[in-house]
């Protein structure tokens, strides 16, 4: 009896011992099922991510041959119906995505969201590197009108003083401080260290290793401001015919919020075809002939230059699969012929 109730004992731990295994095993195969599907959804995700972006490509690159087919460089936020394909033109087709849009269904092939900005509507830092602002301090008219821009966005005024020498010391290709400014010397003794760039800024974040940079400040500056291009260049451009009220303050210390709202207002009748269109409206906000002047010369002699039309693109893809979604983040810059030079490439 005792063999029989040992030999009982020993099958049930047995069929226990199995029961377990085959539930661990049933749990595992399921995991490991599950995984897999997640995988196979995040991939068809990022293809449909990477779709988009080559989309945005082609939009881009349509929009430039019109131009071209047209003999007149533009690029402009065009007007749009509720519903595109009631859209009378498709000039500018690129801006239909240069606000806000709703993920496009693609059936049972998930979905994918687009956005297109352009950078050119922004100031580009890397053009604020003047090579005599040793010599003016903060007499020099660019690092002037810079910091007065900085303080028209709500940046208290000792800040901006104190971020702009260190800013440039940051981008310029020496290691040599400016008065208020800061090298890789200063960068040295901080923890951890680092040196400091002394090159063009490569992404926005390179800005809060700067010397007084803080949170408060580049969530001020951030919608106003981009780094691209950032080779090495004679000159970087601001498209007025997309730049925000905020931006075309930056142009003069004479027009304010008002008078920038109202040039934003005159370009949504139509953008600016010429030069002349601008300086016309310039005058029309109440400028004199001087200061138009002042703002065209300006942006010639020094690094940012004005112009009706860009080249450098901002795109965020976002595919959709099941319960996975994958953004893809870049920066383009236009060449022709469907070539692009890509500045920035991030997956997340």
């Amino acid at each position: 009896m005792k063999d029989k109730g040992a030999a009982l004992l020993i099958t049930v731990m047995l069929i226990a011992a199995m029961t377990y295994l085959i539930t661990e095993l049933t749990y595992t195969s399921r995991v490991n099922i599950s995984s897999t599907q997640n995988f196979v959804n995040r991939m068809k995700a990022y293809y449909l991510a990477r779709s988009g972006v080559e989309a945005a490509k082609l939009l881009l690159s349509y929009d430039l041959e019109q131009d071209r087919e047209n003999h007149k460089r533009l690029d402009y936020i065009a007007k749009w119906e509720e519903n595109p394909l009631n859209q009378q033109s498709f000039d500018e087709v690129w801006s239909y995505f240069a606000t806000d849009r709703p993920p496009i269904p693609l059936r049972d092939f998930g979905a994918v969201s687009l956005k297109i900005e352009d950078e050119e509507s922004k100031i580009n830092l890397n053009a604020i590197n003047r090579g005599k602002a040793s010599e003016k301090g903060l007499r020099d008219p660019e690092i002037r009108r810079f910091v007065s821009y900085l303080e028209k966005l709500g940046v208290d005024p000792d800040v901006a003083e104190s971020f702009v020498f260190p800013l440039i010391d940051w981008i310029d290709y020496n290691d040599d401080p400016l008065p208020d400014g800061a090298e890789s010397a200063y960068y040295l003794t901080l923890s951890p260290p680092y040196e400091a760039r002394n090159s063009m800024l490569p992404h926005f974040s390179d800005l809060f290793m700067i010397k007084n940079s803080t949170i408060e400040l580049m969530k001020k500056i951030a919608p106003y401001v981009t780094v691209y291009p950032k080779e090495k260049t004679k000159n970087f451009f601001l498209n007025v015919n997309t730049a925000p009220a905020k931006v075309l303050m930056y142009l003069s210390p004479d027009i304010d919020e008002e008078m920038a709202d109202e040039i934003v207002q005159a370009r949504e009748e139509g953008p600016f075809e010429t030069m002349a269109d601008f300086k016309d409206v310039l005058a029309d906000v109440g400028l004199t002939e001087d200061e138009i002047r002042d703002i065209i010369t300006f942006s010639s002699k020094y690094n940012l230059r004005v112009r009706l039309y860009s080249d450098t693109f901002s795109v965020r893809s976002t595919g959709f699969f099941s319960d996975s979604s994958v953004t893809i983040d870049t920066v383009l810059r236009r060449r022709g012929n469907n070539r692009f030079d890509v500045y920035y490439w991030s997956i997340h």
